[in-house]
């Protein structure tokens, strides 16, 4: 009706401030009450996450579906976003939480 392409990127984990800056606000918001478990293994598995691909990933991403006459409705990239989108898709709601939450064993 309009000729409007719409396009989801969807991001996986890059390099950036980001992981560093969620860990301290998650300590200081929640490491002390009833997430302080989680909170404790979600800093030390961010910590761990040293082989994130650069954010231009991402930025080529964009690019990429700007320049393409026919764009696709979805881009994803970054480290771990098509297993993510595969297993969401997959798998019910459930099991995906329960697969979410083995990450932080």
């Amino acid at each position: 009706m309009f000729d409007i392409d719409v396009v989801v990127i969807e991001p996986g984990a890059v390099k950036s401030e980001w992981s560093g800056i969620g860990a301290k606000e998650a300590e200081r918001i929640s490491g002390k009450g009833a997430y302080a478990g989680i909170v404790a293994k979600l800093t030390k598995l961010q910590a761990s996450q040293r082989n994130e691909p650069p954010p231009s990933v991402i930025t080529d991403l964009i690019v990429k579906a700007v320049r393409a006459g026919t764009p696709k409705t979805r881009y994803h990239g970054g480290m771990l976003a098509g297993p993510m989108l595969f297993m969401r898709r997959y798998l019910p709601d459930r099991l995906f939480d329960r697969v979410i939450m083995l990450a932080f064993r």
